[in-house]
């Protein structure tokens, strides 16, 4: 009888761990109507980079600006933060020297110097109104600003409150704004971006009220569009996970409550009803440490699908969107991104769990919310090494300048841990497909404090549809790939075995991600295999570099199409990944050599 007991506990314990291999391993459809526009081409009629780099205090890039750019792949716009004043350190950013007269006196020489080199560079500036400077700030005592002299104090930032006086904060504001006009023309800076204020729901960014942070939004907008009427410009950087949350309230307010009150609140500076606002931002942090996927560790979904239905509530925000720089609709932006426990240590973002992760968030943004654009705070490459979610912006950068076509999933996941999807558009007679797979579970996935406890195994069959399909007999496929065993992402695996086996490798220098003493070795990974001067003899720098490239599963081969349609069946996930996928009708193909 005891044995009959094992065996069946044995048994019992197998259908769990099979049950658990099969909630992770999927075969996926999706279908590609090759003639169809997706929902989002009336508005967004071209694929475009979605790369924006976000950077913290002008002074950062000025002090190297060609080095700033050399850790960057394409940046496109670079967001000026706290550039106003009210810092930590009150030297900073420090343009307004005084009042005299009930005007303010102000010397932005400095502003412009970091203006001119953003520009100089290729980027377009973006303005942060916060902080308010010193001169304007709410005192408790007289002093150097500090906790004990300053009424809103934050250690890590400086001024996170309300000035005192907002008549001179909004002629400080237009000093700010005209500054800018008198230098670079009006044509130039009214296509500026312009948010007031970072994550006014945290009060970690905002030390005041939710009611404060109304008045001040509606005076600061007030300001600037007395100077430039239509300027591009909105609220902070909402907080995504507590939109995300069910019942979406939160100490400081709520999104919709902030969009109701532009669209039909009395407007605390100029007594009429509403308030500009063009575009509605978030934070967008995941927490991968969590044991599930839920709306406050990954609530992306949820958030944009509810921003989208609060932004659709309020028809009034339309009469906003006249400034030629904003995209035709209102759009979604992402202004923070990331995964925190990965940016604090666990390296997850090193490797190919984040190019799915990056991957997917470009799925929402062109297939299902409309989101304009993503900005980034960490870097995305060091001595050369470009890491894997760049890569997957450097494959849809290929698509750039094409139109969107519809896609559909045909297979739904079995497990919340599970996302995959596609990204397809038309251009220069090729039609691209990027499909992606993306494993929640960091258990999996491995990280520098442990190996992974399994593999997954998920495939996604194409079945591409149309008269421009079947207009052709013959295909060619050009198919590349970013997995954990080529194309990029297996340079970090492979470092980490390295390092595991040659304690010799170890440095002392740098200081941009130091390792625990406890995982083996210390040391930040980019000063031990990536610099090229310091470790020029031991040819680590060309063998890491050769496994960042993007992987060639194939190219220039032949599809056949079965039955009018091309079916087309990509190579294994076995973990998170991304695939592009080319085809180009045969005999075009020909003509073209």
């Amino acid at each position: 009888m005891k044995k009959k007991v094992v065996f069946i506990t044995f048994v019992l314990l197998s259908a769990v761990l099979n049950a658990k291999a099969v909630d992770q391993s999927q075969d996926f459809k999706i279908d590609v109507y090759a003639d169809n526009t997706n929902q989002w081409t009336g508005e967004r009629n071209t694929v475009w980079n979605n790369w924006f780099s976000h950077q913290a205090h002008g002074y950062a890039f000025l002090n190297d600006p060609d080095g700033w750019m050399a850790q960057r792949w394409n940046p496109g716009e670079i967001k000026n933060v706290r550039i106003m004043g009210g810092m930590k350190d009150p030297t900073k950013h420090r343009w307004m020297l005084g009042i005299k007269d009930g005007e303010p006196v102000c010397d932005f020489t400095g502003l412009i110097e970091i203006l001119r080199a953003e520009l100089a560079h290729g980027l377009k500036p973006g303005i942060v109104l916060d902080e308010v400077p010193w001169e304007l700030a709410q005192r408790i005592a007289p002093g150097p600003p500090s906790a004990e002299t300053m009424k809103y104090w934050n250690p890590n930032y400086g001024n996170d409150g309300p000035p005192a006086n907002y008549d001179l904060w909004k002629k400080y504001v237009k000093q700010f704004v005209s500054a800018c006009i008198d230098a670079f023309g009006y044509e130039e800076v009214s296509t500026w971006q312009f948010r007031v204020t970072t994550e006014p729901d945290n009060d970690r960014h905002w030390g005041g009220t939710w009611e404060e942070y109304l008045i001040h939004y509606d005076h600061t907008v007030h300001a600037v569009t007395e100077l430039i009427p239509n300027a591009w410009i909105g609220p902070g950087n909402f907080i995504a996970f507590w939109l995300a949350a069910d019942g979406n309230k939160h100490q400081l307010g709520t999104v919709e409550e902030f969009v109701r009150h532009c669209a039909r609140g009395r407007n605390f500076s100029t007594g009429k009803t509403g308030s500009r606002m063009t575009f509605l931002a978030f934070s967008c942090y995941s927490i991968s440490t969590s044991p599930r996927p839920d709306t406050r560790s990954f609530g992306f979904d949820a958030a944009f699908r509810k921003a989208r239905k609060i932004i659709s509530s309020y028809p009034e925000l339309g009469a906003y969107l006249d400034n030629d720089a904003m995209p035709g609709w209102f759009p979604i932006e992402i202004h923070e991104y990331g995964d925190l426990p990965s940016l604090q240590g666990e390296c997850l973002w090193m490797t190919e769990w984040m190019a799915g992760y990056h991957a997917y968030m470009m799925d929402l943004a062109y297939n299902s919310y409309g989101i304009y654009k993503f900005s980034f705070w960490f870097q995305s490459q060091f001595y050369n090494q470009i890491y894997p979610y760049v890569r997957v912006s450097q494959m849809l950068d290929e698509m750039q300048g094409g139109t969107l076509v519809e896609v559909r999933k045909q297979t739904a996941s079995e497990s919340p841990k599970l996302k995959h999807g596609a990204i397809s558009a038309w251009k220069d007679g090729s039609l691209y497909v990027l499909i992606y797979n993306f494993n929640w579970d960091p258990l999996h996935q491995g990280t520098l404090r442990g190996k992974r406890d399994h593999t997954i195994d998920n495939t996604i069959t194409l079945t591409i549809s149309g008269k421009s399909i079947s207009a052709h007999r013959r295909w060619t496929v050009d198919h590349k790939i970013i997995n954990e065993k080529n194309g990029n992402a297996s340079w970090y695996h492979a470092m980490k075995a390295e390092l595991d086996a040659h304690p010799d490798l170890q440095a002392q220098e740098g200081n941009y991600h130091v390792q625990r003493p406890w995982q083996g070795w210390k040391g930040p990974v980019e000063e031990i295999m990536f610099s090229q001067w310091a470790y020029a003899d031991n040819g680590l720098y060309e063998k890491y570099k050769k496994l960042s490239e993007i992987g060639i599963v194939a190219a220039d081969i032949p599809v056949r199409l079965s039955g009018k349609k091309i079916v087309y069946t990509s190579e294994n996930f076995t973990q998170s990944g991304v695939q592009l996928l080319k085809f180009t009708p045969a005999q075009e193909k020909r003509e073209k050599r």
